[in-house]
């Protein structure tokens, strides 16, 4: 019976090596190739053509949602590849849009050797992956749309300077969802270039018009903040919260 082959792509060096032993003493699996950035992963896929490849999501040069994409545009000459997930960002929008891009299974870090390369069996012996739907790349979709209807619905006031700075935000975190982890390095940055204002007034704009939408029932009854009943959220979790909401509506 020929084995399983397995291509690794993820930039923890830790993480990929101990994936790499434990798939080469399974007898039932070979390491097809193993890289560090989407780039060489995709490379490898062309010419390897694996049975099953582990993606993370968060990395330099390409994200797991870029390789998703460009994979479909490979020449696999008919090849079942199945792609599974593997990352500590195991949020629904991740999980959602991943699949919607042909992605098989989802596994959320930290995770057991032995279970995952039990899950690369059962998932190799499974039924045909789903095909993605070539349309969401292009579909047309109004991110500003969805932001400026969530803001007018959280009830926060437009005519404070935190509202434009919310705006941009919520607006680059959905079209650009490795921006999450990186408010206060790149997205206040963004923000800084385009206003001409200061990181720390930025933090301060956006606390202030946290807090007055908070005062607001409609804002403090909302699904999504009905844990804050004794204090608004932070600027993180509110944007973290928003932001994950207008996916979820687009992407779903």
């Amino acid at each position: 019976m020929d084995k399983i082959s397995v291509l690794i792509i993820d930039d923890d060096a830790h993480i990929r090596i101990s994936i790499e032993r434990a798939v080469q003493i399974d007898p039932e699996l070979t390491l097809a190739g193993s890289a560090s950035n989407g780039i060489d992963g995709l490379r490898i896929a062309q010419e390897k053509k694996p049975d099953i490849i582990l993606l993370d999501m968060v990395m330099p040069e390409k994200d797991g949602f870029t390789v998703l994409k460009d994979f479909q545009k490979l020449n696999m000459g008919g090849h079942i590849t199945k792609i599974v997930i593997i990352s500590s960002l195991a949020d629904t929008y991740e999980v959602q849009k991943s699949k919607s891009m042909g992605a098989f299974h989802y596994v959320a870090k930290p995770f057991e050797l032995g279970s995952l390369m039990e899950n690369i069996k059962d998932i190799y012996y499974y039924k045909e992956a789903p095909l993605a739907d070539p349309s969401i790349f292009s579909k047309p979709v109004s991110v500003e749309k969805y932001v400026a209807e969530m803001l007018d619905e959280l009830r926060i006031p437009s005519n404070v300077k935190g509202y434009k700075y919310i705006q941009l935000i919520l607006t680059e975190m959905v079209k650009a969802p490795n921006h999450m982890c990186a408010l206060s390095k790149e997205l206040y940055v963004l923000v800084s270039e385009k206003y001409g204002d200061t990181p720390p007034s930025i933090e301060r704009a956006l606390r202030t018009a946290i807090k007055r939408a908070w005062k607001d029932s409609r804002f403090n009854n909302s699904k999504l903040f009905e844990v804050y009943t004794e204090k608004p959220p932070s600027n993180g979790q509110f944007l973290s919260a928003a932001s994950n909401h207008i996916s979820l509506n687009i992407y779903a």
